[in-house]
């Protein structure tokens, strides 16, 4: 598979996985899950976030590997910079909240 393809897919999945480490959000709004016991799904949040740091770094790797690989001013070079921009922001995306949020509530 093309470095860059790869790279993009990462992308994808890391950014699928931080959205479910907010899943939690929208349960907890839902009338009939209010009175349920959802504490078996407290693991699944904590691992989409390593998962989606983890297929980042991957993803991170490949990309710089597609640049490395293509002459600079192509249209595959161009690609390669914005897979790897969206899989620089996955982790941002996850850690960030993580360290801004408890210092605004506390």
């Amino acid at each position: 598979m093309n470095p860059a393809r790869f790279s993009l897919v990462c992308a994808i999945i890391g950014l699928a996985l931080w959205l479910v480490s907010y899943s939690w959000i929208p349960l907890s709004m839902i009338p009939s899950l209010q009175d349920r016991d959802l504490g078996f799904l407290a693991p699944v949040f904590p691992l989409s976030e390593g998962g989606a740091i983890l297929v980042a770094l991957v993803g991170i790797s490949a990309g710089i590997s597609a640049r490395q690989s293509s002459q600079p001013g192509t249209s595959e070079h161009r690609r390669a910079t914005r897979y790897l921009v969206l899989n620089i922001l996955v982790p941002f995306l996850v850690v960030v909240p993580n360290i801004v949020f408890p210092l605004l509530g506390g």
